[in-house]
Parts: C-alpha cells; structure tokens; sequence
C-alpha cells in the first residue's frame, strides 16, 4: 500500500514538474535560435582569432580525415593506439582534475 503511494507520488512528480522543466530547457537551449547564433559567431571568432578561418581547404580536408580517424569505434588499430599514447604522454587526453589526483596518488605509493 505504502509503496504504490509513494509510486504514485513520484510518478506525479515526474509528469508533472520534471518533463515540462525538461521541455522548457530544451526550448530555450537547443531549440533557440539566439543559441544558434551565438554558438555560430563565437565559432567564426575563435577560427579567425586562430588563423584557421581562411585556411587552405586541402589542409582542413586533411585535419578532418585524421581527426575522423581517431575516433574511436570498437578496438584502435595500432597506429591509433600509438598516436593515443603519444597524446596521452602529452597530457592531451585524460586531463582533467580528478583524474590528475588519482593518478598523482598512486604515484606516491
């Protein structure tokens, strides 16, 4: 009995507060159009602050075919792997804070 109520609680809950405070979040990020601008201008900015806005094409051609390559889809092949290692040496990949910590804690031990 208890628990149906409490079922029941949360289900009007989530139908009735939850999913229309989703609906206006997604209305107002993903759908707005200001956001479509402003993520487009900000983008040409930082391309032209960058110097890759008026770029040789078959140079960006080439920076998209590798940047596809290394996405990851099932096992790396071994270039992949290597080239992964060498961005992980780097510090490129798996840089942020909390792993940063973790690592420089079982370095001491």
């Amino acid at each position: 009995m208890i628990i149906k109520v409490a079922q029941k609680a949360s289900d009007a809950y989530k139908y009735l507060f939850l999913y229309p405070k989703a609906g206006a979040q997604v209305a107002k990020t993903v759908l707005s159009p200001t956001t479509h601008i402003r993520n487009f201008l900000s983008a040409s900015a930082f391309s032209l602050a960058n110097g890759t806005l008026f770029t040789n094409p078959k140079l960006v051609k080439e920076a998209v075919a590798k940047s596809l390559k290394s996405i990851q889809l099932g096992v790396r092949s071994p270039e992949a792997m290597k080239e992964y290692r060498e961005l992980l040496e780097l510090g490129v990949v798996n840089s942020n804070t909390k792993n940063g910590r973790l690592s420089s804690s079982f370095k001491r031990y």
